[in-house]
């Protein structure tokens, strides 16, 4: 489907505000294609916290970063202090993701290793029948997002280089 850039950022961010979390994703990558390419990503960048389910756009996800990235699209999805504590980071940043086998090849990451380990415990995202996993990547900084806004050190991208994949132990 072309992009038809008819929506604007102020007409975008009022109808996600009567999403719920599950229906985030799908209204915000039907925006993309009414929307400029910068206010898209704006947008992706204040909403992302709140989609419950991204993993279904993973692919699309990863299609729209391959380009973005080169084009530095991507710096749009951080705010000006998440652009500035992501610029001082290490050029190669290691990043951790708390997940099941099925969900191994998400985009989000986070840079502190409690955190991931805590995630498949959480009642949402729990599976009592499997057995939960810590990975630990790394990826460059200039193909990463950061964020910052629920004090996880999330980062995101499609393009992270798996190093392990350990077993934790459930509680």
């Amino acid at each position: 489907m072309p992009r038809r850039k008819t929506l604007t950022y102020a007409a975008a961010k009022k109808s996600m505000a009567m999403a719920d979390s599950y229906g985030r994703a799908h209204l915000l990558m039907d925006l993309y294609f009414h929307m400029d390419i910068e206010a898209w990503f704006k947008l992706l960048g204040e909403e992302w916290s709140g989609c419950d389910n991204l993993a279904t756009y993973r692919q699309d996800l990863g299609n729209i970063f391959g380009w973005a990235f080169k084009k530095g699209h991507h710096l749009l999805a951080m705010d000006e202090a998440e652009r500035s504590v992501l610029g001082a980071m290490p050029d190669v940043l290691r990043v951790y993701r708390g997940c099941y086998a099925h969900n191994q090849d998400g985009l989000s990451w986070t840079m502190e290793r409690a955190t991931a380990e805590q995630f498949p415990m959480l009642n949402r995202y729990r599976h009592e029948d499997m057995q939960p996993l810590l990975l630990t990547g790394t990826v460059p900084r200039h193909l990463a997002i950061l964020k910052m806004d629920r004090q996880e050190s999330e980062v995101i991208s499609p393009f992270v280089t798996v190093l392990s994949v350990e077993h934790i132990e459930a509680h």
